[in-house]
């Protein structure tokens, strides 16, 4: 049965399971719940954990969303993905660093006074909102559907662009499928290819270069 996981950035409940191990969650998912193997570094904490088949062997596999616990500007925030094993083990397959834009303050880059940015942080900002006034460039959703990854970042006031990645077993990594300007007000989506801007990994997403 097929499911889609969709990011929601914000939660109400922090619980945690061990000194040991920091495993601090800011969600009603409970820390007591989350595999012995998930341990973050010291000052992050996970805001968001789902499950699904992401490698097709049947097995659920845990993904989690992390970050700083105080956000300081040039963060990001983190996704990782645990393949279980069939002895119920969890381990590692892959950390995102580049699926979330570096944070300024606020994701929405409409809030930010580039003024306010300390000197090192104005270029890169406005190297990311440079094709907006109105409407940045930014994050307008990421979903996971068992083996795709769906990234949906903002193309202007009406339309984003969609890029999907499919994993690959043999390369144990995920793969360029394709991608669409999607219409919001007509839902039309019309094929856009950027195999050799974003492609052919997810490892090669950018959002500074995307639209180039």
């Amino acid at each position: 049965m097929s499911r889609i996981i969709v990011f929601v950035f914000f939660c109400v409940q922090v619980s945690y399971l061990s000194a040991e191990c920091n495993r601090k969650v800011e969600s009603l998912f409970d820390a007591d719940d989350l595999p012995a193997e998930i341990c973050l570094p010291e000052g992050y904490v996970i805001n968001n954990v789902f499950f699904t088949d992401s490698n097709k062997d049947g097995l659920d596999d845990i993904w989690i969303t992390w970050h700083k616990e105080k956000f300081e500007i040039g963060d990001t925030t983190f996704v990782s993905v645990y393949f279980q094993s069939k002895d119920s083990s969890y381990s590692l397959n892959k950390t995102f660093s580049n699926i979330f834009p570096v944070w300024f303050g606020d994701y929405d880059y409409r809030k930010i006074d580039v003024n306010s940015l300390p000197e090192k942080w104005k270029s890169i900002f406005r190297k990311y909102s440079y094709k907006y006034e109105v409407s940045p460039l930014d994050l307008r959703y990421y979903s996971i559907e068992e083996d795709l990854i769906n990234l949906a970042v903002l193309y202007d006031a009406g339309s984003f662009l969609r890029i999907i990645y499919k994993y690959d077993v043999k390369k144990n990594n995920w793969l360029y499928l394709n991608s669409c300007i999607h219409i919001s007000l007509t839902e039309e989506e019309t094929p856009v290819d950027l195999s050799k801007t974003v492609g052919p990994t997810i490892d090669d997403f950018d959002y500074l270069h995307i639209f180039e």
